[in-house]
């Protein structure tokens, strides 16, 4: 849907004297990205030159602004976040005058619509909707609205999703519980252009960085033995290997308990300053990886280096470290069916990690894959994987907020924003 206005934007200015500001002429072009439909782009012409930003929202809430751009005549720009359906307004300022408001309405998406229980997400959080045959890589907003969804149907899964670092877009990956020869890294910009990018030996997690490389978990084969490695991925899908699992571990003193899945299984990763974390859960360890190859500490399993002090996790996946703070998400190391939080303080010094806390859904939730834990000021997010549920909890561990996403499907490793903004 298109919509055009073409008012008068008033410059505020002198040259001398008292001459009265001139006005000049402002059109604005908005309309739906056909690819996608919740996505906004605009244009705004103006006679002369001068930097222009927007103020758009729902309805008549011009709650949302750009930046303003670097000026000229011709400006473009993308909105994204947007729900479903909505009436969006827009209008474009420069300095202290602005025009009149135009609006459009967005399109539908075919993803999955979570559900919301109770309470809100509180973040923007883009993931993986898993199905069998088919994945989707979606965006949701604070209220749990899909307001950005990509359908992959390649028949491999996708682990993890995020939103690009450049502001360009989405980036996820096609892989598959094993190495495999179809696995890909996926580039959509937002408006729905793909790039793929062959990757053979990629892995179930990545991290992006500023210069457009990709760092991702691999593997690689050493005597028929199946590890996991760290690999740098250029924009031409080229690959760089940085670090492999022999560089501080060993089959024979660090043996992994799933021979069927290799020797370490490496399914989670975590940039940490110029490092990594790794975790590896068939040896059931997250590991410290610095940028020259060593790791100088590990945590649980056959591999770690720190004394635990209370429950130990096993075959953990997604984790979140802040400051001295450990957050693990342990599919295995409860009693029974149970999957869980824990949480430790670590002292590296000391070579120790003192559990300081535990949270488990109630009833509880088995998550035998996947499961991810992230603290947001002061409230924790657990997305539940394999039980297709994302909660919220305070700090004293009461439930804040459940969403439930209805299907037999499951939910892959989250990335939290506080804002979506396309760049």
């Amino acid at each position: 849907m298109r919509a055009w206005i073409s008012l008068p934007l008033v410059l505020a200015g002198c040259s001398g004297g008292d001459v009265e500001p001139q006005p000049i002429e402002l059109q604005v072009e908005a309309a739906t990205a056909p690819a996608m439909p919740t996505v906004v782009t605009v244009t705004v012409t103006t006679s002369e030159d001068a930097p222009v930003h927007l103020e758009y929202g729902e309805g008549d809430a011009f709650d949302r602004v750009t930046e303003d751009d670097a000026g000229g005549t011709s400006h473009s720009f993308t909105l994204v976040g947007l729900p479903q359906g909505a009436e969006i307004g827009v209008r474009a300022v420069s300095g202290e005058d602005s025009s009149a408001g135009s609006t459009v309405t967005t399109g539908t998406l075919s993803a999955p619509s979570p559900v919301v229980e109770s309470g809100e997400l509180g973040s923007f959080v883009a993931l993986p909707m898993l199905e069998d045959g088919e994945t989707w890589a979606v965006v949701l907003d604070p209220q749990a609205r899909v307001v950005w969804a990509w359908r992959d149907t390649s028949g491999l899964a996708t682990f993890r999703v995020r939103v690009a670092r450049d502001g360009s877009g989405i980036l996820y990956n096609r892989a598959d519980a094993d190495s495999t020869p179809d696995a890909a890294l996926v580039h959509v910009t937002w408006d729905g252009v793909e790039t793929v990018r062959s990757v053979p030996t990629l892995g179930h997690d990545f991290v992006d960085r500023e210069d457009g490389t990709v760092v991702a978990l691999g593997y690689e084969v050493r005597d028929s033995v199946e590890a996991n490695t760290l690999i740098e991925i250029a924009g031409d899908g080229s690959t760089t290997t940085l670090w492999t699992a022999w560089d501080c571990f060993d089959p024979v003193t660090n043996p992994g308990d799933d021979p069927a899945h290799g020797w370490t299984h490496a399914n989670a990763l975590d940039e940490d300053g110029d490092g990594w974390l790794v975790g590896m859960r068939n040896l059931s360890t997250i590991a410290r990886v610095d940028a020259d190859g060593s790791c100088p500490w590990a945590i649980g399993g056959t591999g770690g280096t720190l004394t635990i002090d209370g429950a130990k996790f096993e075959h953990q996946h997604q984790f979140e470290l802040d400051g001295d703070v450990l957050h693990v998400f342990d599919n295995d190391g409860a009693p029974g069916n149970a999957s869980r939080v824990l949480t430790y303080a670590l002292d590296l010094g000391a070579g120790t990690a003192t559990q300081s806390g535990s949270l488990a859904a109630d009833p509880p939730f088995y998550s035998f894959i996947l499961g991810d834990i992230h603290d947001v000021g002061g409230l924790s997010m657990v997305v539940w994987s394999t039980a297709n549920t994302i909660d919220r909890y305070d700090a004293t561990g009461a439930l804040a907020a459940r969403i439930t996403v209805p299907g037999g499907g499951r939910l892959g490793f989250a990335d939290l924003h506080d804002e979506l903004v396309a760049r």
